[in-house]
Formats: structure tokens, C-alpha cells, sequence
């Protein structure tokens, strides 16, 4: 899922929906994923300090789900 572009319509499942990315969409996306009611598909957690070997990740496709960089 993408708040930039619609899903492959050849793939099964999920569910597609339009967020423009403005502070009221994103509070409310965070809102649902903190109360459970929304899980998006995460394939990777990175440490800020292996962003190279993120972005990596993302050039290699194949995978299911987002590539997250850890921030604390």
C-alpha cells in the first residue's frame, strides 16, 4: 500500500485508499496503527546507520512490505 500510487493490480489482497500527505491523514493513519486497527506490512527494520544497506533493500525489490528506517 502506497499514499503515492495504487497497488499491482495483478496481486490478491489488501485494500487501496488515497491519504494526501497532509498532518490530519498521517495523525490519523498513526492513530490506527497505535490502536491496532491497522498493520502495515513491514519486510525490514534498519538502524539509522545502515540507511545505505536500506536503500539497498529497496533496490533489490522482492519484497513484502515497507523497508522502515529505526530512528531514536
Amino acid at each position: 500500500m502506497s499514499i503515492v500510487a495504487p497497488p499491482d493490480a495483478t496481486k490478491e489482497g489488501g485494500r487501496f485508499f488515497v491519504v494526501e500527505p497532509d498532518r490530519s491523514g498521517l495523525e490519523e493513519l498513526s492513530r490506527l496503527v497505535a490502536d491496532g486497527e491497522l498493520t502495515p506490512p513491514v519486510d525490514r527494520v534498519f538502524p539509522l546507520a545502515e540507511t545505505a544497506q536500506a536503500y539497498a533493500a529497496l533496490e533489490q525489490g522482492h519484497r513484502r512490505g515497507k523497508i522502515v528506517l529505526h530512528v531514536s
